[in-house]
């Protein structure tokens, strides 16, 4: 009799260390799942808000460009940089770097936390030669390092192109 009371309990207690396992499975899916969902959102949701020239000093002209981030999800995002690597105007390249240097001001070092359904503007100022400047269509890729609390070492890089 003690015996098979011996194999109940041992039996129950497989059955809740299964269930729980599961459910602790079930969760884990869940946020991986929602933060792949989420980092294909944020890169839809990143747009220019506005690019201004302006203040021709010396055959250069002082360029502002505004973007805004917005966390479309559930989950907290953390944006750990972001770049202008390069800027198009009617077809012509412009690299905003040399190796692996920034142009100054086309770099910003974040550590921006985004709470879930918010968002954030940052705003890029430097300098280009004005005749680059003067016409057309723009262009932009901007690259950006997103973190979450399962990516910290290894973060995602996304590589946007703005048109504008």
């Amino acid at each position: 009799m003690r015996d098979l009371n011996i194999k109940k309990y041992t039996f129950v207690i497989f059955i809740l260390t299964m269930l729980v396992a599961l459910i602790l499975f079930s969760y884990t899916m869940y946020l991986w799942i929602g933060i792949a969902g989420a980092l294909r959102k944020v890169e839809d949701n990143i747009e220019i808000t506005g690019i201004h020239v302006s203040n021709y000093v010396n055959g250069n002209a002082s360029v502002s460009i505004n973007v805004s981030v917005y966390n479309p999800t559930e989950f907290s995002l953390r944006i750990s940089y972001m770049a202008i690597k390069e800027i198009q105007v009617n077809g012509r390249h412009i690299r905003l770097y040399s190796g692996s240097h920034q142009f100054p001001n086309t770099f910003k070092c974040l550590n921006l936390g985004l709470q879930p359904f918010s968002g954030e503007l940052i705003s890029f100022n430097f300098s280009l030669d004005e005749n680059i400047l003067n016409s057309g269509n723009w262009t932009l890729l901007l690259r950006v390092h997103i973190n979450t609390i399962f990516n910290e070492e290894n973060p995602l890089r996304l590589d946007v192109l703005c048109v504008y």
